[in-house]
């Protein structure tokens, strides 16, 4: 029913069969990617349990600072509204951005390469490029929130006031990049390179 197709080398962009070709600097086995894959994923799921752990000790230590004296036991009891508070959300953020450790150490360990392959087929990142799509995507994110928010009836403004909102609005775009980025490291890069360059189909 199905057939597998041949992705020939002349069918793609110069530049993606450049940045592919960079996985051959190292092992591609098929069993290295596997491994290398489920070691990312331990990796995230590591750093995940240690801010679910340690996201009720910080917020003890934020309220003795406001000089609130609770019980450390109430602080696991109720570890679901400490992630969504500005710190529990930039350590959830953290943890998976943590993925970049988790791709570093595959692919010098496993794969016996850089990481600085996994930027692109020179090597590095493209920063006209980021700019380029980060510009795409405010737009996009933009309209379609404001068609969001126009057809929501129940969309309100919250009470957290303008000054307050874009003090934490910097700290909080820097941590969303290191999230989305270690996502895209290891399902556009680190995967799709290895998996490209190993099998042909």
């Amino acid at each position: 029913m199905f057939q597998s197709v041949l992705l020939r080398w002349h069918w793609r962009p110069e530049t993606f069969a450049a940045y592919i070709a960079r996985a051959g600097d190292g092992r591609n086995s098929a069993p290295r990617i596997a491994v290398g894959f489920i070691l990312i994923v331990l990796f995230h799921i590591i750093f995940a349990v240690a801010a679910f752990v340690v996201g009720p000790f910080i917020l003890k230590g934020y309220d003795a600072l406001l000089g609130i004296d609770r019980p450390l036991m109430l602080y696991f009891d109720t570890v679901d509204t400490f992630f969504v508070t500005r710190f529990g959300l930039a350590l959830l953020l953290g943890a998976i951005g943590c993925m970049w450790l988790g791709t570093w150490f595959v692919v010098r360990t496993v794969h016996k390469r850089k990481l600085s392959g996994l930027m692109g087929a020179t090597a590095r990142l493209s920063w006209r490029d980021f700019a380029a799509s980060f510009a795409v995507w405010f737009v996009v994110g933009a309209i379609s929130s404001a068609v969001f928010f126009a057809m929501d009836a129940t969309a309100a403004r919250s009470e957290t006031g303008l000054l307050d909102w874009g003090f934490v609005l910097v700290p909080l775009s820097l941590f969303i990049l290191f999230q989305s980025s270690a996502e895209e490291l290891v399902f556009r890069g680190y995967l799709q390179q290895s998996l490209a360059h190993r099998f042909p189909h």
